[in-house]
């Protein structure tokens, strides 16, 4: 079985891509209406066989909130490049950075409060 995506509820598709498309250097692969109301885009690096982002929006839902300790997270080359690229759009740092055995990492959110990794081996 392959793992083919991950599913996260945004309010607003265009802040949400902006993000994405920015701080983890992912591209829109895929953006379409999935129906009335719903908006679906695919962020991804353009590798074969790659696991997606998949952001759904849907058109005049309640604001997402999002109160769980689950998040995803991205490889970086530089703890802090990636710290002083989010301080420079005004994105705190949630948690971090940490050190383990493996490397360091910090967290921010993304524009619905979603959390967001910054690992560096």
């Amino acid at each position: 079985m392959k793992f083919l995506w991950t599913t996260i509820q945004v309010g607003d598709m265009e802040k949400s891509i902006e993000f994405y498309t920015d701080l983890a250097g992912l591209k829109v692969l895929r953006r379409f209406n999935a129906g009335p109301d719903m908006e679906l885009a695919f962020l991804g690096n353009g590798s074969d066989g790659e696991t997606l982002l998949e952001l759904a929006a849907h058109g005049e839902s309640s604001p997402i909130s999002y109160k769980s300790p689950v998040s995803i997270g991205f490889e970086t080359e530089s703890l802090e490049e990636m710290q002083a690229r989010a301080a420079a759009r005004g994105i705190a740092v949630t948690r971090g950075p940490v050190e383990t055995p493996s490397g360091r990492f910090f967290f921010i959110e993304d524009p619905d409060g979603f959390m967001v990794q910054f690992f560096q081996h």
